[in-house]
C-alpha cells in the first residue's frame, strides 16, 4: 500500500512517466489484489516491481550510456614538449646531432635530433628525418655546417663545415639564401641556435678572466655571452 501511495505522490508531482513506470505500477497493484491470499509471492514480486519503479525513475548508473555508446572517457590531452632555449653549439658540438641513434644514447634526451646549420644559424630539421636522418639523400649534411656546401650544390666533404663564404659567387650567395628562406619560412625549422668558434687559446690575466663572467656583452653571431673558467 506504501509503495502504491508513493508511486501516486511521485507522480502528482510532476516526474516523468515511463512506460517501465506503468509496467511497474501494473505489477504492484496486480501483486497485491490477486495475490494478496499468498504467503511469499506477493512480496517477492513487489519488491521486483519496486526495485523496476526505481530504476524507471532515477535511471541506469552513470556507466551505462558510456558502456552503450561503445565510447571510452576522453583522455586528459598530452602536455606538449617545451622546446630547448637556444644555444651556442661549436662544430664539434654540432656533430652528435646528426640524428644516427647508439646503444650509449639510451638515456640521452637529444639522441636522434638533426640539426644543420646555414650561415650561422642552427635550425633542428629532426621533423624532416627521411630526407636528413640516416638513410636519407641529405644525411651527410645532417649535424654539419651546410652552408658552403648548400651554396655550390655540392656534397662534398670538403665543402661541409667551412664557415668561410666570401669566396663565394653571387649566384652561390642567392642560392644560400634562397635555402635559408625555405628553412625559416617555407618548413619553418625551430632555430635552436647559433654556430660560435671558440676563442684562439692565449695567455690571460685574472683582471682579464674576470671580465668574462657570463653577464658581459653578447658579441655578435652568439646566443649568449661568454664565460671562461680558469683551472
Amino acid at each position: 500500500v506504501n509503495v502504491t501511495r508513493q508511486a501516486a505522490a511521485a507522480a502528482a508531482h510532476g516526474l516523468r512517466a515511463r512506460p517501465l513506470a506503468e509496467g511497474a505500477m501494473e505489477a504492484i497493484t496486480s501483486a497485491y489484489f490477486s495475490l494478496a491470499n499468498s504467503e511469499w509471492l506477493p512480496y517477492a514480486l513487489l519488491a521486483l516491481a519496486f526495485a523496476m519503479l526505481l530504476q524507471s525513475l532515477f535511471g541506469a548508473p552513470a556507466t551505462f550510456d558510456s558502456e552503450q555508446s561503445g565510447k571510452a572517457p576522453p583522455a586528459a590531452e598530452e602536455e606538449e614538449e617545451e622546446p630547448d632555449p637556444p644555444r651556442d653549439f661549436t662544430i664539434e658540438q654540432l656533430r652528435k646531432f646528426n640524428g644516427v641513434v647508439t646503444e650509449d644514447d639510451k638515456f640521452n634526451p637529444d639522441a636522434g635530433k638533426i640539426y644543420i646549420c646555414l650561415k650561422g644559424t642552427v635550425y633542428n630539421v629532426s621533423a624532416a628525418a627521411n630526407m636528413y636522418g640516416p638513410g636519407g639523400n641529405y644525411h651527410l649534411f645532417a649535424g654539419r655546417d651546410a652552408s658552403l656546401a648548400l651554396a655550390k650544390m655540392s656534397f662534398e666533404d670538403q665543402h661541409l663545415d667551412n664557415p668561410d663564404l666570401s669566396g663565394i659567387s653571387a649566384v652561390e650567395m642567392d642560392q644560400l639564401e634562397q635555402w635559408i628562406n625555405k628553412y625559416k619560412y617555407e618548413k619553418e625549422y625551430p632555430v635552436v641556435g647559433k654556430l660560435s668558434t671558440p676563442p684562439a687559446r692565449r695567455p690571460m690575466t685574472v683582471e682579464e678572466l674576470a671580465e668574462f663572467n657570463g653577464a658581459g656583452a653578447v658579441p655578435e653571431g652568439r646566443v649568449d655571452p661568454p664565460l671562461y673558467v680558469g683551472i
